[in-house]
């Protein structure tokens, strides 16, 4: 049974990119249901052998858990309170959904990974993640932009997706049907640093020149701004060897922007405004992403003021507005108000600390730029339902308790 359950924890870890190609419905991905197979699993063996027992709450240090449970708590109390202040036809299913994802993404997983992966596995099957997530992104780029074959139609179950409304002047954007291409852009952001880690000499050029060539081919302004803002902390923070990294990413990516700009000719400027990245990074309701966002944003701090103890209850911002939120951490203020929110940010910084303690290797830095990728997209994007904000935390910890132990990782 537990080699049954480690291949669940493993495939896990390899097969969340296909979430952007192959999903249910807009939330059941197949990351999820491999989760949810080694809990069925766990349980099964739990209960029909006494001696077995179920792993929940193995993973973290008594603060991390002193935090988040009371966060919890505020959550428990923001759904008894606003069920009889501002009651609203999804506040029961969201506040179940709400710690449904709390115990199976954080505290289950958590300890999927303290008990059945090591350090060593993690990096290299993150790793392997990355590479597979560039090679479904660069197949479907190529597929509906030089072929007019959408590919990705084929893969997607209960959810149509962006496909369409994502659409770019000269290029159709990727990875569209389960995934919107700024969430894959963020991810890709997530898994490259481990690629880089565990790949070396032509393997990892090859890794640098396919990520380049996705975060052009999404369009995504978060994923652009977000490479170049952890490449930023990188090179200010640790060695000239970040520098040469930095300089051989940048320069690809340059060069072929100016690439397919150049074949645009007269209507290079055009391109360029589908991108945006001026307007979107200063918020200018110029575009309807960025105006959206700021809207999101916006009334999660009005909701927060409203009731900044308790907040507006579960799911509110999703209840009163489509698109809810749009911000993790604003999300969680406004639904839960500022005290939510705030235990919420402390609980999430713990892991900043553990990372800063580590000692500085390489991994240690493959750690703070998946950490950076995925802070930037709670900060900009409502990641509570992905993956990516959860998969990380664990292997933080795995990570600095073992270099605790045994005073480096050396799992490159």
């Amino acid at each position: 049974m537990d080699k049954l359950i480690r291949f669940f924890a493993i495939r896990v870890l390899i097969c969340t990119p296909i979430s952007v190609w192959f999903a249910l419905s807009e939330y059941l991905r197949i990351s999820y249901i491999l989760l949810l197979l080694a809990f069925v699993s766990d349980a099964i063996y739990s209960l029909s052998h006494r001696e077995s027992k179920l792993i929940v709450f193995q993973s973290n240090t008594q603060r991390q858990r002193l935090l988040f449970v009371c966060f919890i708590g505020i959550i428990v109390i923001s759904f008894v309170v606003n069920s009889v202040w501002h009651p609203q036809p999804k506040l029961m299913s969201n506040f179940i959904g709400t710690l449904g994802i709390f115990f199976l993404l954080y505290f289950y997983y958590s300890s999927l990974v303290e008990k059945y992966l090591s350090v060593v596995l993690c990096f290299k099957y993150l790793a392997v993640s990355c590479v597979l997530l560039i090679g479904i992104i660069v197949v479907d780029s190529v597929l509906v932009n030089f072929f007019g074959i959408k590919i990705h139609d084929y893969f997607c179950i209960g959810y149509n997706g962006n496909t369409d409304y994502f659409s770019r002047f000269i290029w159709t954007s990727t990875a569209a049907p389960t995934e919107e291409p700024g969430v894959s852009a963020q991810f890709l952001n997530a898994l490259l640093p481990f690629a880089l880690c565990h790949f070396k000499g032509r393997k990892r050029a090859l890794v640098c020149l396919g990520y380049a060539y996705c975060l052009f081919s999404l369009f995504s302004t978060t994923g652009i701004v977000t490479f170049v803002f952890i490449a930023m902390v990188h090179v200010f923070l640790f060695s000239r060897r970040s520098v040469k990294l930095f300089l051989l990413m940048f320069t690809i990516s340059l060069a072929g922007f100016v690439a397919v700009s150049y074949q645009a000719n007269d209507e290079f400027q055009m391109y360029v405004n589908q991108i945006g990245i001026i307007d979107k990074v200063a918020f200018s309701g110029k575009t309807a992403s960025d105006a959206d966002r700021s809207e999101g944003m916006k009334l999660a701090v009005d909701n927060a003021m409203e009731d900044p103890l308790w907040g507006m209850g579960p799911g509110y911002g999703k209840a009163i507005r489509e698109t809810g939120y749009l911000s993790t951490f604003l999300g969680f203020m406004g639904n839960y108000g500022f005290l939510g929110g705030f235990l919420f940010i402390l609980f999430w910084i713990t892991f900043l600390q553990k990372i800063k303690k580590m000692p500085d290797i390489p991994e240690k830095r493959a750690l703070l730029a998946s950490f950076l990728a995925v802070t930037v997209a709670a900060c900009i994007g409502d990641c509570l339902h992905m993956f990516m904000l959860w998969f990380l935390l664990p292997i933080i910890n795995k990570s600095y308790n073992h270099s605790l132990q045994c005073g480096k990782l050396s799992v490159a």
